[in-house]
């Protein structure tokens, strides 16, 4: 069965659904410390509440600018592929099948990636403000989603050094569409189309080196 897993309440730890007026690493700060041994999708999101489509993004695109076990970037990644569509198409809240809303991270590696995360996201959280937001908010939502959709296919393939970037440029994406923080959404789109310019010259480049050997 699938499920929709806004407001999901959650069974390995008392996580309750904070406002959307809490910041985000405080939120993550508080479901690392009440941890249980595994910390699931479905925990998560149930942490995460009422909160945008943005922060979801934001949250799942985080694990792949740290080191995770091997298979986890690939995992993780496909919520992203999720949500950007979802974007795209009008969804009114974050869905994920719940196979996926199972996967678990050992507590140990959850709050290893927050302790590498936070600091750096209370320092995003400090500079993001609303401002300079694209009037037509159908238009850009549709948009919006497109783009995070194509950055997120390429997080999920094994492209040496080509997911890193993607996923970074989401990040910056994710939290300009949060706090409808325009000036932000300029740097992800020109940080995403770096990175898009960057894995297909790594898979060009890995074609043609294949080509001379053959």
């Amino acid at each position: 069965m699938d499920v929709a897993l806004t407001g999901v309440k959650t069974k390995k730890a008392d996580i309750e659904v904070k406002s959307s007026e809490i910041e985000l690493s405080q939120v993550l700060q508080g479901l690392a410390d009440k941890a249980g041994d595994k910390v699931s999708v479905s925990e998560i999101c149930a942490a995460l509440g009422d909160r945008s489509f943005g922060a979801f993004l934001l949250v799942f695109c985080l694990p792949n600018l740290v080191p995770l076990p091997p298979g986890s970037s690939a995992i993780l990644g496909i919520p992203l592929i999720i949500i950007a569509f979802q974007i795209m198409t009008g969804y009114s809240k974050v869905w994920l099948p719940e196979k996926l809303a199972n996967y678990s991270l050992s507590r140990e590696s959850f709050q290893n990636m927050v302790t590498k995360i936070n600091p750096h996201l209370k320092k995003g959280e400090a500079v993001v403000k609303p401002r300079l937001w694209p009037v037509n908010q159908f238009i850009c939502d549709k948009l919006f989603g497109f783009f995070t959709l194509v950055l997120a296919i390429v997080v999920t393939i094994p492209i040496p050094m080509g997911n890193w970037p993607p996923a970074f440029a989401i990040a910056f994406l994710a939290a300009a569409y949060t706090k409808k923080d325009g000036l932000l959404l300029g740097i992800g789109a020109v940080l995403g189309l770096a990175s898009l310019v960057l894995a297909g010259s790594v898979v060009v480049g890995a074609i043609y080196l294949f080509l001379q050997i053959v």
